[in-house]
């Protein structure tokens, strides 16, 4: 009787301990499949991507990781700075943003200002896109009776500059007219420079911005400068 009691015992402890074990097995099992785990795992991947420099493999990594939690912010840096590396910026500043306005964390405002380009470095990128309004404006220049360069200058300022095609008399009396002339065109554009401006300190990390409109004679004597500034 007491072998058996003893073999039920052996029997009850052994159910016992393996119920403790599974219980064990199945909590790791869960800590190794929760967010927070799967979370670190995908941004330590992502990072050793980023350091063996494969770009492609980081991104898809943090991909997974704002896929488990759209609120990290190491998640939206890492895969911004996957982009930068690759040279696209725009998409780097579109995944900072993106992380900003879900989490509104300063780190990725601060990423964000950092990465933008001066005002010198967003013109160079939109050059083509300048150099085709140039074109288009200046298929017209015999009516107009002047061609139009844009160009920044000064690191902070962007300028119109009307060149004309035929040089006038530089004398008080014209100069007192082209003034008065391009007075009502600069009163006139200011609302238009307001939203220029606004655009321009959007995409760039410059401040204090200038609009200068420019007009000058065939042989480069200037007749009129004027500055605009919020």
């Amino acid at each position: 009787m007491s072998k058996q009691n003893n073999r039920r015992n052996i029997v009850l402890l052994m159910i016992g301990i393996l119920a403790v074990l599974i219980a064990a097995v199945s909590g790791i099992l869960m800590y190794l499949n929760s967010d927070a785990v799967q979370l670190q795992k995908q941004l330590d991947l992502g990072q050793k991507y980023l350091e063996e420099q494969n770009y492609e493999q980081a991104i898809v990594a943090f991909d997974k990781a704002i896929g488990i939690d759209p609120m990290s912010v190491e998640a939206y840096l890492g895969k911004a700075d996957a982009y930068e590396s690759m040279g696209d910026y725009e998409m780097a500043l579109e995944t900072l943003q993106e992380g900003y306005d879900r989490t509104g964390d300063e780190r990725l405002m601060e990423a964000i200002e950092k990465l933008k380009p001066t005002l010198e470095e967003w013109f160079q990128m939109n050059l083509s896109e300048f150099e085709e309004i140039e074109k288009n404006v200046n298929a017209d220049s015999e009516t107009m009776g002047c061609t139009v360069k844009l160009y920044v200058t000064e690191e902070n300022i962007f300028v119109y500059h009307y060149t004309l095609m035929e040089s006038i008399p530089a004398d008080s009396d014209t100069l007192a007219a082209i003034s008065a002339n391009f007075d009502l065109i600069f009163e006139g554009s200011k609302d238009v420079f307001e939203r220029f401006i606004e655009e321009i300190r959007n995409e760039t990390k410059t401040r204090n911005i200038v609009i200068r409109l420019i007009v000058s004679n065939s042989d480069g004597t200037k007749l009129y400068s004027r500055d605009f500034e919020e």
